[in-house]
């Protein structure tokens, strides 16, 4: 089988392989389109409230204007093309989603050639073309589908440059994860993990007292891939200095829910400014949200929280990585007989994907964040299924062929498509889990009625921003926070309207939720109430609720 350093980007550069890398890309295509018919998607509230914003902006090329140091702007860049020439930002969304999201299967066949050979590639194409999770991602509104993109493309540049180290392949490494870096900036992990997984060898040898003769070129490498970096990441790290006075590889990077929404949903002394996740603005109000600042006040129960994190992050997983294609990732990284080479790269993905996942865990325990990992795990489901068949196929052809090793291989991998066919269907079907229905979504509907209504450009604050961006109006966060003091901030900030669902409302902000069912909000009344019934909420997987509109005077 070929080793990583010969393993090509696109399967193989034949004919053969160009239109089996076409045939894949237009197939995952295919399943994300449909999945726009029958999936109604509301976009992430992160992108309603920053990443829309810049678009906008830089659609009308007003290129300073839509950089926010806390938003990196190639995905808004990305999304502003189409938006330009479509004019609406939904569909533009979903071009952008829907064309990266399928492009994805490229890198993971890449990933997984790099392992086991073309037909681990070919399968894991085909498993990532039909995968329900990535599929969804694809549709959704937000940043996901083209980060995991670029990110899978660094991590297969990441191997090879961890195969055989040189400059040149520390700089195309660099250049890839850059790119992933502007649309996310958890990118950052992979740089780290790569620069340090290349001196490794040589600082395990030192260690035993062995001489480590690559040492020199080694750490040479890594430093030209963390000088690439730099250097392209440069332009949003200056971009943040000017805004914040303060040199950070994110303006996000002190925020993190393991501080408990007490400083992140919290009014400022001005009660105008709100320290909402990534709303933050200036540096006075981004120092309390230091995540070492956390571990060191109380190490004890921020590691608490951290493994709970860590431990629901890890329960995602099967979903995350699909029900029926988890178990053979498993069996790939339990079962797989690595040597040389291949155990040293397959080590580092497997080291990669921990390291991640537990980086992640400081931030949320959203099955959102794995979604990085989807095209890896593809790979190693590809191989699982491969490795099962050959143990399957091993025996057989010991049986029937006196242990004749190259035709039991032959029938193992046979048997691999075919199982591979087989899991078509389900794999297909696996979106349905989501239980939506053909039709608008309810966010979409109240949207629409305020919209009528009330006219557009109106300043809504609402839970997600969903119903806002649905109303073509000013989504305005909704703060944690006492019923007066939001509704301080509401008028201080414009707000024209109040809305949500009830039940989201009970839940997250029980406080505010009953001063408006029981009028105690001076100058704040209800305008109208959307009521979903039983019979909706099981045609939508979701229960009965109220959406709620409040008009603020």
């Amino acid at each position: 089988m070929p080793s990583p350093s010969d393993a090509p980007f696109v399967l193989r550069a034949a004919p053969l392989g160009i239109l089996a890398g076409a045939a894949f890309v237009l197939l995952a295509l295919f399943v994300r389109a449909l999945l726009l018919l029958f999936v109604p998607s509301v976009p992430y509230t992160d992108a309603i409230y920053f990443d829309f914003e810049s678009a906008r902006s830089f659609a009308a090329g007003d290129f300073l204007g839509g950089f926010r140091h806390w938003v990196p702007p190639l995905y808004p860049l990305l999304v502003s093309v189409p938006y330009r020439l479509l004019g609406d930002m939904e569909q533009a969304v979903h071009v952008v989603g829907v064309l990266l999201g399928a492009l994805t299967v490229l890198p993971a066949a890449g990933i997984a050639h790099a392992f086991a050979g073309r037909g681990a590639g070919w399968i894991a194409a085909l498993f990532l073309a039909l995968h329900p999770y990535h599929a969804r991602i694809s549709v959704y509104g937000s940043s996901h589908a083209p980060y995991v993109l670029f990110l899978a493309i660094a991590l297969y540049l990441a191997l090879r440059l961890l195969a055989e180290p040189s400059v040149r392949r520390a700089a195309q490494f660099a250049a890839a994860a850059a790119a992933a870096y502007w649309i996310r900036q958890e990118a950052t992990a992979l740089v780290l993990f790569a620069c340090a997984a290349i001196v490794a060898p040589c600082a395990v040898l030192l260690l035993r007292g062995r001489p480590a003769p690559a040492l020199r070129s080694r750490v040479g490498t890594a430093c030209v891939a963390l000088v690439v970096f730099g250097l392209l990441i440069s332009p949003i790290a200056y971009g943040t200095y000017v805004e914040t006075g303060r040199w950070v590889l994110s303006s996000k990077g002190g925020v993190s829910l393991l501080g408990h929404g007490r400083e992140l949903n919290r009014l400022a002394e001005d009660r105008v400014h709100t320290l909402w996740e990534t709303q933050i603005e200036t540096m006075a109000d981004y120092k309390p949200l230091s995540m070492l600042a956390l571990f060191r006040e109380d190490p004890a129960g921020t590691a608490a929280a951290w493994a709970l994190q860590f431990g629901a992050l890890l329960a995602h997983a099967p979903e995350a990585f699909a029900y029926l294609l988890f178990p053979l990732a498993c069996i790939a990284l339990l079962r797989r007989r690595l040597a040389g080479r291949r155990l040293r790269t397959e080590g580092y993905a497997a080291a990669f994907a921990l390291f991640n996942i537990a980086l992640l865990a400081c931030f949320y325990d959203s099955k959102r964040l794995l979604a990085s990992m989807i095209p890896l795990f593809a790979a190693w489901s590809a191989i699982g299924l491969l490795e099962s068949c050959e143990w399957i196929g091993g025996a057989r052809g010991a049986a029937a062929d006196d242990g004749d090793a190259p035709v039991a291989g032959r029938r193992a991998r046979r048997a691999g498509v075919i199982c591979a066919l087989l899991l078509v269907p389900f794999l297909a079907h696996l979106p349905a889990r989501w239980g939506y229905y053909i039709g608008a979504s309810r966010e979409e509907i109240a949207g629409d009625w305020l919209r009528w209504e009330q006219g557009a450009g109106r300043r809504i604050m609402d839970l997600d921003g969903c119903i806002a961006h649905y109303a073509a109006g000013k989504a305005i966060v909704f703060p944690v926070a006492e019923p007066d003091d939001v509704l301080f901030y509401a008028r201080a900030r414009g707000v024209e309207f109040i809305t949500g669902s009830a039940a989201g409302l009970q839940k997250t902000r029980r406080t505010v939720w009953e001063a408006l069912a029981e009028g105690r909000l001076p100058g704040v009344e209800k305008l109208h109430a959307i009521e979903w019934s039983e019979e909706d909420g099981r045609r939508r997987g979701l229960g009965a609720d109220t959406t709620v509109i409040y008009r603020v005077r």
